[in-house]
């Protein structure tokens, strides 16, 4: 998965974004209407190239389970396992 570019821009009103390839290199991307609501910044995604305009257009992502798997996994803690401060919040 590590070889699929990362997104680190998204402009979802505009539908267009920013990738980041394994190598460096940075380019914009047009965002699919399906997944602009969904797609967060540093997931891996899949690019197609339109034969008409020739723009990259991201038609898939997965989500970078290195960067959210850890808020994912916070969830999943039941309130009354968690430590918490004396204001209830969890540390």
């Amino acid at each position: 998965m590590s070889e699929l570019p990362k997104i680190i821009n998204i402009q979802r009103r505009l539908k267009k974004g920013l990738v980041k390839t394994s190598t460096g290199k940075v380019f914009p991307v047009t965002l699919s209407d399906w997944l602009v609501d969904g797609v967060m910044l540093q997931d891996h995604v899949e690019l197609e190239k339109s034969k008409v305009t020739g723009e990259w257009i991201v038609t898939n992502y997965y989500v970078n389970v290195e960067v959210y798997g850890a808020i994912h996994n916070s969830y999943q803690d039941k309130y009354e396992d968690m430590i918490t401060d004396e204001d209830g919040v969890p540390l």
